[in-house]
């Protein structure tokens, strides 16, 4: 049998299709317009995808010392 190596959490990807859709509501909800349709560049959606990556990772890195320093 043929072990599988699996990539580790911290270089899983965020679904681009979830990510659009936030941004496209937040600016429709910022615009006062929710008819009023945005499009979202790429390279933005790309920015985003890795700022969310390692936001999430610090969140859970700061989580994960305080569990640590109340030994939890």
């Amino acid at each position: 049998m043929e072990a599988q190596i699996e990539k580790p959490e911290a270089d899983a990807e965020l679904p681009r299709a979830l990510i659009r859709r936030i941004v496209k509501s937040k600016l429709a909800l910022l615009a006062g317009d929710d008819a009023k349709e945005f499009s979202v560049n790429k390279d933005a959606l790309t920015a985003l995808a890795e700022c969310t990556k390692v936001f999430i990772s610090c969140l859970a890195s700061t989580s994960n010392d305080i569990c640590q320093e109340k030994r939890r």
